[in-house]
């Protein structure tokens, strides 16, 4: 029987903790459980180990962000004897057969790099609205409800990460996530990987998870408005995307479009925006060095994950 580990990053996770563990706990496929706490403020640390003690629980000490507190996880899922890993968000929670049938796609499909669950909203009624999106980007034909008929695997350049499953063998290929990624859009460029190397990433029609996010994505609009940090991350999964060969060119093209777009703002008085793009083109030329380390660690394939135990983590 396959080992299959899941990693959870937890940050103040106590709203979905009973439902997320909950429901890993009563998987009809046996499954083993590694979280990394990203310094909750809560009470989650503790609320976990007492109420779900077969946990394997890292304290990080500090939030190291989605992406590195994955890697670690992901290590230590691998030490632990992972064949297979089911990278899950802490406001997901799965149905007893998800983690089977999963597993079973890639019997089915053994090319599959990255395969993931239909994902539904927390009342398990509709299809996750940004899921919707990424299918009709793919060309794929899905509405609001879970289909009742349709081709089972579906194939897709992106699905975003919150409940991924993986072989663990795949990191030998792409690494994990860049840690040049703090919080969003680690997932792009490691699905960007994936595609590079020859991968393929595909949505399982018939496994479910519930994503518990609606609220927030109708409180925020599907496309928010833009933020330094939003545009940041938006040029960096472009400037580290491993089929990118002209990056000098390609940064400095930016750099000068963000300043000229600043100086454009100022001079229609849109403070706002003028700071955004100077801040960005700032950014670019501050962080020449680790963009270019970024790129590198993609177009080689280096494992971006870090050592199992770092000095001060507490595992138990």
């Amino acid at each position: 029987m396959a080992k299959v580990s899941v990693v959870v990053v937890t940050y103040n996770a106590l709203p979905w903790a009973d439902q997320c563990f909950g429901s890993l706990m009563a998987s009809d496929y046996p499954v083993d459980v590694v979280v990394v706490d990203n310094a909750s403020s809560d009470n989650t640390v503790d609320y976990i180990r007492s109420r779900f003690p077969d946990v394997f629980l890292v304290e990080a000490g500090r939030n190291l962000g989605f992406g590195l507190a994955n890697n670690l996880g992901m290590k230590l899922a691998v030490q632990r004897g992972a064949q297979y890993l089911f990278l899950l968000n802490q406001d997901a929670w799965v149905q007893p057969s998800t983690v089977g049938q999963l597993l079973l796609g890639f019997a089915f499909l053994p090319d599959t790099a990255v395969l993931s669950p239909l994902h539904l909203d927390g009342g398990g009624k509709d299809v996750d609205l940004y899921l919707q999106r990424y299918l009709r980007e793919a060309g794929h034909s899905i509405g609001p409800q879970p289909p009742l008929s349709s081709p089972r695997y579906l194939d897709v350049p992106f699905v975003n990460a919150a409940a991924w499953f993986l072989p663990a063998e795949l990191l030998n290929k792409v690494g994990g996530f860049d840690p040049i990624f703090f919080h969003y859009g680690e997932d792009r460029h490691f699905a960007s990987r994936v595609l590079h190397v020859g991968g393929n990433i595909r949505v399982d029609t018939q496994s479910f998870v519930y994503h518990d996010r609606l609220e927030r994505i109708l409180k925020t609009g599907m496309n928010p408005p833009p933020t330094l940090d939003r545009e940041w991350v938006h040029f960096l999964t472009q400037a580290c995307h491993p089929s990118l060969s002209t990056y000098r060119w390609f940064s400095l093209k930016r750099v000068l479009r963000h300043s000229l777009l600043a100086i454009q703002w100022t001079i229609q008085g849109s403070i706002s925006k003028a700071k955004i793009h100077a801040g960005l083109a700032h950014r670019i030329l501050r962080h020449q060095g680790r963009i270019r380390t970024a790129r590198q660690r993609g177009q080689t394939a280096a494992l971006c994950l870090p050592s199992p135990v770092p000095p001060g983590l507490q595992i138990g």
